[in-house]
């Protein structure tokens, strides 16, 4: 951030005419101040330009796919569930401010429900999640949306990591099962 507020293209935009650059620690403590729907517009436009320069596609085993990860994030004394899309360029979408750590699947939600409304169904087609969003109204929100979960974790003792695994092992036992 430190380096992109030098160019002059950055500080045109912020109306910032010192050639000297806003240090990233103003920005981490600032970030609690911001009005977040102009930021959701702007992380839109960057999002649209990128998407039509097919820098947002990201290879999985010979396949492009446009990809994005749930995750929260802290930003100085902001927190907040961050939506990004991956690929040659990853961009932030979106940012769903938070009471704090573990306040994370309401935000989320809340969050997903929006970029569904304002990118439409299906805009990308894997959703990356911590084992954090596990949560079914999430999984199913993003299903009937006409997107994928692909989730990270080591728990083991899930039910539903109980059934992949059983599924994968014996993969050749069922003919819509890719492996």
């Amino acid at each position: 951030l430190d380096q992109f507020m030098r160019v002059a293209s950055a500080r045109n935009f912020f109306r910032r005419d010192k050639t000297v650059a806003v240090s990233d620690s103003t920005i981490a403590r600032s970030l609690s101040t911001y009005f977040i729907p102009p930021l959701r517009k702007y992380l839109k436009s960057i999002y649209i330009r990128a998407k039509q320069a097919g820098k947002c596609k990201i290879n999985v085993c010979g396949r492009k796919l446009l990809a994005a990860c749930v995750d929260g994030s802290q930003f100085g004394v902001f927190y907040g569930c961050v939506l990004q899309s991956l690929g040659e360029a990853n961009l932030l979408l979106d940012i769903e401010p938070t009471t704090g750590k573990g306040k994370e699947l309401p935000a989320t939600r809340t969050m997903l429900e929006r970029v569904f409304r304002e990118y439409g169904d299906g805009f990308v087609e894997l959703f990356l999640l911590d084992a954090l969003y596990k949560d079914k109204n999430n999984i199913n929100l993003i299903l009937s949306h006409g997107s994928h979960v692909l989730m990270k974790t080591e728990e083991t003792r899930l039910n539903i990591i109980q059934d992949a695994d059983g599924l994968f092992s014996y993969w050749r036992d069922y003919p819509d099962v890719e492996y």
